[in-house]
C-alpha cells in the first residue's frame, strides 16, 4: 500500500487547497469546469491568500456568467447551459474559505444556486423540489432517469461542505444516464439550510432521511423495492446511521466511510474559516461544545443494525479521515448485512481514485458503484 504525504497540485505546501482544486478539476469531465479557465484563476492566487482566492474565483465565475448571458441573448441555449454550469461551480469554490460571519458568504451561495437553476432551463430531466422536514421545507433537485420507469432511485447525502449543485455533476447526472432516479437536497447542515436558515446537522440522520424516502415513494416513477442511499465524506457517517434505522432502504453505498466523526481532529487541523464552519455545522458554541456534540456521531451499537446491502469504497490516500482503512473495516465487520463489500483503492492500480471520495477520478467511483449495484441486482 502506498501512502501520500502531500497531494499534487498548484500550491505545493497546501493539501486542503490542492484537494479543493482536485474537486473542481475532477468535474471538468461532467461539464462543471474547464481546465484552462481554472488555470487562469489559480496562477493569480498565492498560496494561503484567502482574499485572492475569493476574488479570483468570483471574477472567473462572473466572466463565465457573462458568456452565458451573451449566449442566451443569441438563443444559444446549449452554450448558455454549459457556461451557467461552470459559473455555478466557480462561485461555489469562491465562497469555500469564507467564514459564516463574512457578509459575502450567503450572497455567493445564492448566486451559485441561481447559476445552477439558470442552467436547468436547458435541461429537461431535472425538477426543483421541496422535501418536508419538521416545520420547514428543504429544497433540492430530482433528476429523472432515462427510459421507462419505475426506476431504482438514489437519495444522495452531502458531505460537510459539498452542495447539491456540485453533486448534480459529481454523481446525479451520471446516475440518471444509467437508469437511476436521483434525489439530492439541502439537508440539515448543507449550504443555505445551514448558513441562511440556521439548521445544523443532527446525529440521528434517519430523522431527515426518512422524509426524503417518504417523498420519493409518492412518485409513480420510483420502484419502492430499489431505494439506494448514497453519500460522500461526512455522509460516510450519516448514510450508515440512516440505513441502520430506515428499513425501506434496499442498499447503502458509502464513498469514504466514517465510523466515528472526530470534529476536534478536523478543527485542530483546519484554518479559521473551516473551524467556524464546523462550529456552525454542529450547532456548537465553543470547542468544548463541539467536542460534546460531535461525540454523538459514532456508529458504535449502530453499525450492527444495518441489514441492507452495503458497499463501502475507500481510497488509500485519504488524508481527510484519520486511519481510513480501519474506519471502513470496522463498519464492514459490524454491519449484519448478508450482502456487503469493501473496496479499497490503491495507487498501484494506476488509475487514481485514491483520494477522499475519489475526487481525483470520479469515473472510478461511478464504475465501482454501478458495477456493484448490477452485481447485487439493484439495477
Amino acid at each position: 500500500m502506498t501512502t501520500a504525504t502531500s497531494i499534487w497540485g498548484y500550491w505545493d505546501d497546501n493539501n486542503h487547497w490542492n484537494f479543493t482544486l482536485w474537486r473542481l478539476i475532477g468535474l471538468s469531465d461532467f461539464g462543471a469546469s474547464n481546465f484552462s479557465e481554472i488555470m487562469e484563476a489559480v496562477q493569480r492566487i498565492p498560496s494561503g491568500d484567502e482574499k485572492a482566492w475569493f476574488n479570483q474565483w468570483f471574477a472567473l465565475g462572473f466572466r463565465v456568467e457573462q458568456l452565458a448571458h451573451k449566449a442566451e441573448a443569441k438563443g444559444n441555449g446549449l452554450s448558455a447551459r454549459n457556461a451557467y454550469s461552470r459559473a455555478c461551480n466557480y462561485y461555489r469554490v469562491a465562497q469555500f474559505f469564507l467564514s459564516g460571519q463574512d457578509e459575502r458568504k450567503v450572497p455567493t451561495l445564492e448566486r451559485m444556486d441561481l447559476m445552477f437553476q439558470s442552467a436547468l432551463k436547458y435541461v429537461d430531466n431535472v425538477e426543483i423540489v421541496d422535501i418536508p422536514y419538521e416545520d420547514t421545507m428543504l429544497g433540492g433537485y430530482f433528476i429523472k432517469a432515462a427510459g421507462e420507469g419505475p426506476h431504482p432511485t438514489m437519495i444522495y447525502m452531502n458531505g460537510a461542505d459539498s452542495l447539491p449543485p456540485e453533486v448534480y455533476f459529481t454523481a446525479g447526472k451520471h446516475m440518471a444516464e444509467a437508469g437511476i432516479n436521483f434525489l439530492v437536497y439541502y439537508a440539515p447542515g448543507v449550504g443555505l439550510t445551514l448558513y441562511k436558515n440556521g439548521i445544523p446537522v443532527r446525529h440521528d440522520a434517519e430523522v431527515f432521511v426518512s422524509p426524503a424516502v417518504n417523498w420519493v415513494l409518492q412518485r409513480s416513477d420510483v420502484d419502492p423495492s430499489r431505494l439506494i442511499l448514497i453519500g460522500e465524506s461526512f455522509a460516510g457517517y450519516t448514510v450508515p446511521r440512516a440505513a441502520a434505522y430506515e428499513k425501506r432502504i434496499s442498499a447503502a453505498v458509502v464513498w469514504s466511510p466514517i465510523y466515528k466523526f472526530d470534529a476536534t481532529f478536523a478543527f485542530e487541523h483546519s484554518g479559521p474559516s473551516f473551524q467556524d464552519h464546523l462550529l456552525r455545522l454542529f450547532g456548537a458554541s465553543s470547542y468544548d461544545d463541539l467536542a460534546e456534540k460531535s461525540s454523538k456521531y459514532d456508529l458504535t451499537g449502530v453499525a450492527s443494525e444495518i441489514d441492507c446491502k452495503l458497499y463501502l469504497i475507500q481510497g488509500s490516500e485519504d488524508f481527510i479521515i484519520p486511519i481510513p482503512l480501519e474506519s471502513a473495516l470496522r463498519l464492514y465487520n459490524e454491519a449484519k448485512s448478508n450482502v456487503k463489500e469493501l473496496r479499497f483503492i490503491e495507487r498501484d492500480e494506476g488509475l487514481g481514485g485514491v483520494l477522499h471520495c475519489q475526487k481525483d477520478n470520479l469515473h472510478i467511483a461511478h464504475f465501482e458503484t454501478l458495477n456493484w449495484l448490477k452485481k447485487v441486482e439493484i439495477i
